[in-house]
């Protein structure tokens, strides 16, 4: 599994989108939250918020794994990870931040789906509330 998911982050997103989306539910039970509005998305909404996601980038998205934990039963399985994600936006503006992400995989007719979501990014401080989008934990 990790395997599979490291290769699911780190390839280049924009050209395998349509592959990366078969490791994930597509059914309503599939659920994020993510780090950008509306927070929250379901089922074919999460769909379409990854296309508009990839949109936001250039065809060079590229995510470094930079920690992942697995734990598996034969049914259930959860991974996290540190990811480090950089590219340039269709005006060749760079982008860069890393987030944390918890997917939660169910077997579904024997093949390992994502159908839990979490993305977020930790804060410089509780005083001021705001993203580090640079931390490296």
């Amino acid at each position: 599994m990790k395997r599979k998911l490291m290769w699911l982050y780190s390839n280049d997103l924009p050209k395998h989108v349509n592959e990366i989306m078969e490791y994930f539910d597509d059914t309503p039970e599939m659920l994020q939250f993510d780090v950008m509005s509306p927070r929250e998305f379901k089922g074919a909404a999460f769909r379409k918020h990854i296309n508009e996601f990839v949109a936001v980038f250039s065809s060079n998205i590229k995510v470094d794994i930079m920690d992942m934990q697995a734990h598996a039963d034969n049914h259930l399985a959860f991974v996290s990870s540190l990811q480090h994600n950089y590219g340039t936006d269709p005006k060749g503006k760079p982008i860069e931040f890393t987030i944390r992400v918890t997917d939660c995989f169910r077997k579904v007719n024997g093949k390992w789906k994502i159908v839990h979501q979490h993305v977020s990014f930790p804060i410089e401080s509780m005083e001021t509330g705001k993203a580090d989008f640079q931390s490296k934990l």
